[in-house]
């Protein structure tokens, strides 16, 4: 499992709901409308230096004081953790320096069972001095409890649910309360795909847990989520699942894409809108990416 994708994709389309759970605080002081995904690239020295590449960085701009526009950038770490300080203080001064604006880094790290939600601090001593430092957002998934977030409003909450402690202990529960709010979400079959795609990745369950779980979907009151189960896991002859290929799922990935473009650029020209008319999963999901790290409007048309 490609764990940096999975959440480089919920951070795309839900960069604001992302903050609004675990930094509340920080997304109370931008403007959502303001959000635009910058080049993730950064090097380490010109012309000879090591590539780097962020998971996300967005600039966003505050609603009030100086200064107006800020980065937000976002790093997930999936196996150990000992050196994620040094690469987000890597990032950090990167970014700053690229960009001529601060940088507000978070680390996301799915498996981390210890801290919560908390603001770490990273430093580099020197003959007992600190001479560089950087304080950032540190969200250990596996350490917050899922009960806080499935009680939440916010959908991407309930969704990260599946990385965080059971109530209980009880998998099975927990993945089908889950299933159960993503199911009667009313959210647009693109979005609600990368969600449940999200929770199937996170929160697999295997032999009589997986037992207990398809008897919990003949019961009553279990219909919606039993569809969306079928639906999510109904492959076609070559083995990709159905719902990435049915109409509905490619004209809400349109309807994004076409949106991202707006936002980004202001406008989409007539041949990039037919292009994206005709375009099947694959190339979506390509263009999807180009967006993301264009400059101007032109790298993406062209």
């Amino acid at each position: 499992m490609s764990h940096d994708q999975l959440f480089k994709d919920l951070l795309r389309t839900f960069f604001y709901e992302v903050l609004k759970v675990f930094k509340p605080e920080i997304a109370e002081a931008i403007d959502p409308e303001s959000i635009t995904f910058l080049d993730p690239q950064t090097f380490t020295d010109i012309p000879a230096g090591q590539l780097r590449i962020a998971d996300a960085v967005a600039q966003v701009r505050a609603l009030e004081g100086t200064p107006e526009l800020v980065l937000i950038h976002a790093e997930v770490q999936a196996d150990d953790e000992s050196e994620i300080g040094h690469r987000i203080w890597e990032y950090n001064v990167l970014l700053d320096i690229r960009n001529g604006k601060p940088v507000i880094s978070i680390a996301l790290l799915p498996f981390a069972t210890r801290g919560g939600v908390s603001l770490a601090h990273y430093s580099r001593m020197a003959v007992g001095q600190q001479t560089a430092g950087v304080y950032y957002g540190r969200i250990a998934m596996r350490g917050l409890n899922a009960e806080e977030y499935l009680a939440g409003e916010s959908l991407v909450g309930v969704a990260l649910a599946a990385l965080m402690r059971p109530p209980g202990g009880d998998t099975v529960e927990l993945k089908l309360e889950i299933l159960q709010r993503l199911a009667a979400s009313g959210l647009d079959e693109a979005r609600l795909f990368l969600l449940v795609n999200f929770v199937e990745s996170y929160l697999p369950l295997e032999g009589m847990e997986a037992v207990t779980f398809q008897n919990k979907l003949q019961e009553e009151g279990a219909a919606a989520v039993k569809t969306l189960e079928l639906t999510w896991a109904d492959p076609d002859a070559t083995g990709r699942n159905r719902t990435r290929n049915r109409p509905g799922v490619a004209e809400g990935k349109r309807s994004l894409l076409l949106d991202q473009i707006r936002t980004r650029f202001g406008v989409v020209p007539e041949r990039l809108a037919d292009r994206i008319a005709g375009a099947d999963d694959e190339m979506l999901t390509r263009l999807s990416y180009q967006v993301v790290q264009a400059q101007r409007l032109d790298e993406v048309t062209g």
